[in-house]
């Protein structure tokens, strides 16, 4: 399974480093050398590992281009590390995930059958003329509206309003989602496997294709189930985002609150939300880390322009000192025409969006620090057999986990330390599975 044996000697894994020499670049803007390079890299990004006369084309047209140095045998182990997870595979409970499927199945039928086409879109979006019509004179008065008067269609509202047509809205929105589901493959061994593909985004998080565990949501990966010696563990960082911003900008204040305590409480309970709760606010921050500007924050939460501008005037209080380091960091990385990491590189041009510069760093220093991550573990000999985004999965004895555990949350601390000049992000446990009783 492991494609990269061949490839050892030549100390780069190809199609990783054709993906990072066109990262960053449209088809137009590339060179006819390169053109070949992002139709194979293509391929590569397409299998699960990259098929052997993939990874052979890419070699050789990639050979004089490409530079051979440290920190490309670097991202070889990286891809081997990838390709070490996905043959472990991640142990599954049929009987739950045939449970599961049936369940799914269940309610997809109802929703084809009772609700019309396109009454919620593939990205859960609620077609407002729709439901107009379907709603009785009482019904459209007593579904809850937000502040423009359009129908809500989010997991509170409908709850509240419990009648058999919004728990059919309730299905259909999930509809998308459990399509994943219905598509889970489990081997013969009783394992899922799918190639965590590394450095699969242009901030170089990993980005696994196909219907992989990962886009399942935290209710339906109940159906990972461990044999009965060993344990999983899913361990992740608190609050990454905003603490990595913190530490790459310099903001000593927030670093201070974040070691002794919990910086979204702090910053929640320090300012005025209207309303908002907890985790609302938790994903306020981070949309306002991404460049959210007003009119998306009004039409999210649902208030007034006055309290959306009020809302980030506050944040930008906080964020003062990363607001300027990202500023920049920007007008840096357009003028040198390119922005990177400890690993990681992205070309940046007149076509790049300054949005997407402001959160680069913040994504790509968190992805540095998950691959030392896995490959410190393994080191260590404790077996990851997954990441999610900022966490990862453990699979360990079950005679020891408590102590092994803890051992795995101090190498993330000290991973974390490698990448952010000695900073060291917390880790929680996010998520645990057990053997069957």
């Amino acid at each position: 399974m492991n494609s990269t044996d061949s490839l050892s000697q030549v100390g780069y894994s190809p199609d990783v480093e054709a993906r990072r020499l066109l990262n960053g670049l449209e088809l137009e803007q590339l060179p006819q050398s390169l053109r070949g390079l992002h139709h194979l890299s293509k391929f590569a990004m397409d299998a699960k590992p990259p098929e052997k006369w993939v990874t052979t084309a890419l070699n050789s047209n990639s050979r004089e281009l490409i530079k051979v140095d440290e920190n490309s045998r670097w991202r070889l182990r990286v891809n081997d590390d990838a390709i070490d997870r996905c043959e472990k595979g991640v142990p599954i409970c049929l009987e739950k995930l045939t449970k599961l499927k049936k369940q799914s199945k269940w309610m997809a039928r109802r929703v084809h059958a009772e609700l019309p086409p396109g009454l919620i879109s593939t990205n859960s979006e609620l077609n407002q003329s729709l439901l107009h019509e379907m709603l009785s004179n009482t019904e459209q008065t007593s579904w809850l509206k937000n502040k423009q008067g359009l129908y809500r269609s989010d997991p509170s509202a409908l709850f509240e309003i419990n009648t058999p047509l919004a728990v059919l809205v309730s299905y259909a929105k999930k509809v998308h989602r459990n399509n994943i589901l219905y598509r889970i493959k489990v081997c013969s061994d009783g394992r899922h496997r799918t190639f965590p593909n590394p450095f699969g985004t242009k901030t170089g998080r990993e980005r696994p294709k196909g219907n992989s565990y990962v886009y399942l949501s935290k209710e339906q990966r109940k159906i990972i189930e461990p044999p009965q010696d060993s344990v999983i563990a899913v361990l992740d960082y608190c609050q990454q985002e905003p603490a990595i911003l913190c530490a790459l900008s310099g903001i000593d204040s927030l670093l201070g609150v974040y070691e002794n305590g919990d910086l979204y409480d702090y910053l929640y309970q320090t300012g005025n939300w209207t309303n908002l709760t907890r985790e609302e606010f938790k994903i306020l921050v981070i949309s306002y880390l991404y460049g959210i500007q007003d009119e998306s924050i009004s039409k999210k939460w649902d208030v007034d322009w006055h309290t959306a501008s009020q809302w980030r005037k506050e944040l930008d209080h906080f964020f003062s000192p990363a607001n300027k380091w990202m500023d920049a960091y920007s007008r840096q990385a357009f003028s040198r025409g390119w922005v990177s990491s400890m690993d990681w590189r992205m070309r940046v041009t007149n076509l790049t969006k300054p949005l997407s510069l402001r959160n680069w760093p913040i994504q790509a220093y968190g992805a540095d620090i998950l691959r030392r991550v896995c490959i410190d573990l393994a080191d260590e000999k404790i077996s990851v057999i997954g990441c999610l985004h900022d966490a990862v999965m453990i699979e360990i004895p079950i005679k020891d986990y408590k102590q092994t555990r803890a051992r795995a949350q101090i190498v993330m601390g000290n991973a974390s330390a490698k990448v952010l000049s000695g900073f060291r992000l917390k880790t929680s446990i996010d998520a645990m599975y057990w053997p069957a009783t």
